[in-house]
């Protein structure tokens, strides 16, 4: 009996035939690796001591190392993940999305083609430095063992990277907003792989410390989780306008926050540190702050087609109505994501061993990172319904919500000046200003009332705006009901001249 092997994806397919005709591949295989030889020839004559010592010696085989891979990091995580953004980009546009609606191909098979051939184009640009790993390794220095488990560490590092670059390739907005996000992302790239590279030296060895392999399993469980939710978001953004595009994603989200809420849970009654639960409820508010900047975004209501999915019972449709599309969906779903996480953070803290001042910090920190988000996000769409429907797109919403709050933390530092950084500032007790909240979280042993203001008054916006938008999550609940159920108008019995009008 012959192994049938499984079909290749046929977006892979594509992109490795596209890869293969691109000028743009193979002049950066050929320049990338006369830079390596360049680069390599500078660090063995800079490696040499003054007075002429032999090659041979361990410092030069780490010099090369790291040189090789600081060089083939900075391509994996800069240069790799913008030409895959601005390739998915380009097939995103009106004019050249046909395969998107030509064929049977679902959302997760054009995510997934998307990242294995990124990763066949990494191995590819990796083996042009494979002539240069081995000298260093000939040179001495560093074994291969460490070579090895940094290039894996990388490896990771980068397929993470290249989930969060299609995830922005994907967003729908305009042009110029998209021109600004770019240039923001390429300042964050840099940074964001230079400590990527470190670190893979540290996981891998290379640097002389060691992980452990407790922070090897968690780093790669998180990775995968963070790998997990970013696919699915990208393939929800790639969705048919008509269909439960957000239903897998905050399916997954709900059930990744409960797993590691129990992992958490067992780290910290087994190492007898709250900081696990700190470790798992900042992540989760800066999930829901994601999810209520897509909610406020998204097109208010739900398509037929997705209403055709509802349950006639009235329990199971409340269960259900957190997790279907629509943006009054999204934000119940994301403030009871939200509020949960801080409930539980603080139920930890109330315990008996577990309320030091670093831990009523972390849950200070972590209260301001969600009520003050969340209440300008919901302002924006108070804004948007009562007022800015007419002139502006509602896929423009979140970026409002970020310009409020950008303004609020900003101004008042600024109007203070130059007293702005004094205890006694205005600008500290200033309404919205999350960095003067933050900083007030992290000082609360010294002095809390300011961090207790900022509290007091994040709870109170978040309720306030909540309850204006209260008639339009009722009313999305209401028509929250399969086509059937729905009540047909009255009928009436036309007029003569109403007849002759139909």
């Amino acid at each position: 009996m012959k192994l049938k092997l499984p079909a290749p994806n046929p977006v892979t397919v594509k992109e490795l035939r596209q890869n293969v005709r691109s000028r743009i591949v193979s002049t950066g295989l050929v320049g990338f690796l006369f830079i390596q030889v360049a680069a390599v020839a500078i660090a063995l004559v800079a490696g040499r001591g003054d007075d002429g010592d032999s090659l041979y010696g361990e410092a030069l085989g780490k010099a090369v190392f790291g040189t090789v891979m600081s060089l083939l990091g900075m391509v994996v995580f800069v240069a790799i993940p913008f030409f895959i953004a601005s390739r998915m980009t380009a097939e995103r546009k009106p004019e050249r999305m046909d395969l998107q609606f030509t064929t049977a191909l679902t959302p997760m098979q054009f995510v997934d083609g998307k990242i294995m051939s990124a990763i066949v184009l990494m191995v590819l640009f990796a083996s042009t430095s494979l002539p240069f790993l081995m000298l260093a390794y000939l040179l001495r220095g560093v074994d291969m063992f460490s070579m090895l488990g940094t290039f894996l560490a990388m490896a990771v590092g980068a397929v993470c990277v290249y989930y969060l670059a299609l995830l922005f390739a994907t967003v729908k907005i305009s042009k110029a907003f998209r021109i600004i996000v770019a240039l923001i992302a390429i300042q964050l790239t840099v940074y964001m792989a230079t400590a990527i590279i470190t670190l893979a030296f540290a996981f891998g060895g290379a640097a002389g410390v060691s992980a452990g392999w407790k922070g090897v399993a968690f780093t790669l469980l998180g990775a995968t989780t963070a790998c997990l939710l970013m696919r699915s978001m990208a393939a929800a953004n790639i969705s048919p306008p008509s269909s439960n595009s957000a239903r897998g994603f905050r399916r997954l989200a709900a059930i990744f926050w409960f797993v590691w809420m129990v992992v958490a849970g067992v780290a910290a009654l087994y190492e007898s540190e709250a900081a696990y639960i700190l470790a798992w409820g900042v992540p989760s508010i800066l999930v829901a702050n994601v999810l209520m900047f897509i909610a406020v975004s998204s097109k208010p209501g739900c398509s037929r087609r997705v209403l055709m999915e509802v349950s006639p019972r009235r329990w199971r449709r409340l269960a259900q109505f957190p997790f279907f599309t629509g943006a009054e969906n999204g934000i119940v779903f994301a403030v009871v994501l939200g509020i949960a996480t801080l409930a539980v953070c603080a139920g930890v803290g109330a315990l008996d061993g577990f309320g030091s001042s670093d831990f009523v910090e972390g849950v200070y920190v972590a209260a301001i990172l969600f009520l003050y988000p969340s209440a300008f996000f919901v302002t924006a769409r108070l804004l948007w319904q009562f007022g800015l429907r007419k002139i502006m797109n509602h896929n423009h919403v979140g970026l409002v919500g970020l310009l409020l709050m950008f303004l609020a933390s900003l101004l008042p530092f600024l109007l203070s000046l130059p007293h702005s950084l004094d205890s006694d500032s205005p600008a500290r007790f200033a309404p919205g200003n999350m960095i003067a909240a933050l900083v007030a979280a992290e000082e609360i042993s010294k002095d809390g009332d300011a961090a207790a203001f900022h509290i007091f008054v994040a709870i109170v916006w978040l309720a306030i705006a909540l309850i204006l938008a209260g008639p339009a999550l009722f009313r999305a609940f209401s028509d929250f009901k399969a086509p059937a159920q729905r009540r047909a108008p009255p009928q009436t019995n036309p007029t003569p001249e109403q007849a002759e009008k139909a």
